[in-house]
């Protein structure tokens, strides 16, 4: 009598295995595991409109007009920098929702913020940096906290 040998490898899932069992697809990955299947526009979005209260915020702090478009241009080059940042993420194949990862769109919003803040002559005062550096690391690194803190404790009470 001869013992059966490993399993071959496994087809995609729900396909039947090598024994003519099927595969039982593994559960969804987590939110901070990187997978391209899901959709980053969620977390795009979220950096967006996190930049926008901040350049609302900056501009209630200077008592600068509130309208939409003095708002989005205060805000744009804020938003290309967080939008380029999340395209070098995608073609890296990297989890924006991830802690780590949302350091690197810190690093991007903020330096090419600033840059294009240059460019569109808005300024760029020394203060700002600063305080710019510190409003954008809370607000987009901020949600991915919670997320990680939540998805943790999730699985602490998985049974």
């Amino acid at each position: 009598m001869s013992t059966p040998g490993p399993p071959g490898p496994a087809g995609p899932p729900g396909t039947a295995g090598p024994r003519g069992t099927r595969d039982i697809p593994a559960s969804s990955p987590s939110p901070l595991e990187p997978s391209l299947e899901k959709d980053d526009i969620p977390a795009i979005t979220a950096d967006l409109v996190l930049v926008f209260a901040f350049a609302t915020i900056g501009r209630m702090q200077h008592a600068e007009p509130l309208t939409i478009a003095d708002l989005a241009y205060t805000a744009l080059p804020f938003w290309v920098g967080a939008l380029i940042g999340h395209v070098i993420l995608r073609f890296a194949r990297k989890n924006p929702r991830s802690l780590p990862w949302g350091g690197f769109l810190v690093v991007s919003t903020w330096t090419l913020g600033h840059a294009g803040r240059l460019m569109l002559d808005q300024g760029s005062d020394p203060a700002f940096l600063a305080v710019s550096a510190a409003f954008l690391a809370l607000f987009l690194l901020g949600w991915r906290l919670v997320l990680t803190l939540v998805v943790r404790r999730r699985r602490q009470y998985r049974p």
